[in-house]
């Protein structure tokens, strides 16, 4: 399925991210899985994102390297959302 989205998001000019849960990560947080998908999606973005870039640069020079927080993560998304068509698939089958 997930290489069925990311064709797709190709074909349509969108972007496309994937989380899945396995063992280790069934802890993650919300902010830890948005925080992947919003990585994904700029990664396969090439314009008008320096404001993203600088926040995660800025995150990273912080004492403790603090990611960035939910309502930033949720913020950028939706920026993102107003130009281009996101899919974001998380995957949450055990085995």
């Amino acid at each position: 399925m997930i290489d069925v989205l990311c064709k797709h998001a190709m074909r349509e000019n969108a972007a496309a991210a994937c989380f899945r849960f396995d063992f280790p990560a069934r802890e993650e947080s919300p902010a830890a899985i948005l925080d992947s998908a919003l990585q994904q999606v700029v990664s396969r973005l090439n314009e008008g994102l320096e404001r993203i870039d600088k926040a995660f640069r800025d995150g990273r020079n912080v004492i403790g390297r603090r990611g960035l927080v939910l309502s930033e993560i949720s913020e950028f998304l939706q920026d993102i959302s107003f130009s281009r068509c996101i899919f974001i698939c998380i995957e949450a089958l055990y085995e």
